[in-house]
């Protein structure tokens, strides 16, 4: 076991011995295990726990984290939104997936007292661009949560789309995707001016027109859908039509090849079809003889 500088009590410390979490297909009941909201400052301590999270990859200890803030989630922790919060720093830093996944529905459970923190967060364009689109999905999963809030979490994603000038296009496109979960069509004038602003990743839901089917206000496209490899290769830097050009050469190249394989192949069978032919006519010879 992790030699931590201050030990766990139980039923905190049965956390650590649980394990690996991919072959389930649902969170554990926690609260089964007795814990109360007298647990919460030493499973808030238990995810900030750095030698836990540094722990043998293979141990079960490594995991004692995110089993502890499966608890708190359940536990609906108020007091825990913090140390919650300074978490989410770690989805850029160690690109953590577990933490990009699994705190915005964490947070998402808790409910109304996350949504300042959430705020605040989103907007400090300090924090990483990972970190933040969590923070904006942590909205989200509040108003699935507590759908008595959605009108609060649309009206707080929508207020950070208003940045849009000063984001780069990736984010505001994350921030659209989540409006989009969340039907805002109410939402849908500031996202037209950000893609009227060309500061929308196309790439990502597509164009405005994309968005608006995705949102209910039509029915299907009206103008054919943009050249997205030609998109493609211009946020990788490369020149459009030479890209194209190349993907085409590629392509054809493959379906030149497939088509000598399958002559070849046909080629093949003819002459393996012709031997036993063959064969079967000098048995019949000799049969007569």
């Amino acid at each position: 076991m992790t030699d931590t500088q201050q030990p766990y009590q139980e039923p905190v410390a049965g956390l650590m011995t649980l394990g690996d979490v991919r072959n389930e297909s649902e969170w554990r009941d926690y609260l089964a295990f007795g814990f109360t909201e007298e647990h919460v400052p030493e499973l808030c301590r238990m995810i900030l726990d750095e030698e836990l999270w540094w722990a043998d990859g293979a141990s079960d200890e490594v995991w004692s984290a995110l089993h502890a803030w499966r608890t708190l989630a359940q536990l609906r922790a108020e007091s825990a939104i913090p140390a919650l919060v300074e978490l989410l720093v770690r989805i850029d830093e160690y690109d953590d997936d577990w933490a990009s996944d699994e705190l915005p529905v964490v947070l998402g459970m808790i409910g109304r007292a996350v949504v300042e923190p959430l705020r605040a967060f989103l907007a400090d364009s300090r924090h990483g661009q990972w970190a933040r689109a969590a923070a904006a999905h942590g909205f989200v999963e509040i108003a699935q949560h507590h759908p008595e809030l959605r009108d609060e979490c649309v009206a707080e994603l929508s207020r950070q789309l208003e940045q849009f000038a000063k984001q780069d296009q990736m984010s505001n496109a994350f921030l659209i995707g989540d409006l989009i979960d969340l039907d805002g069509v109410e939402a849908a004038p500031v996202i037209e001016r950000a893609f009227a602003a060309n500061k929308v990743d196309l790439m990502v839901h597509g164009d405005w027109e994309e968005v608006q089917i995705a949102l209910g206000l039509l029915d299907q496209r009206q103008t054919p859908p943009p050249d997205y490899r030609a998109l493609m290769a211009a946020q990788m830097g490369f020149d459009p039509d030479e890209m194209l050009r190349n993907l085409d050469a590629v392509v054809q190249s493959r379906l030149q090849r497939k088509s000598e394989q399958q002559a070849a192949k046909k080629a093949k069978s003819k002459a393996k079809a012709k031997r036993k032919q063959a064969k079967q006519s000098r048995k019949k010879q000799r049969k007569r003889k």
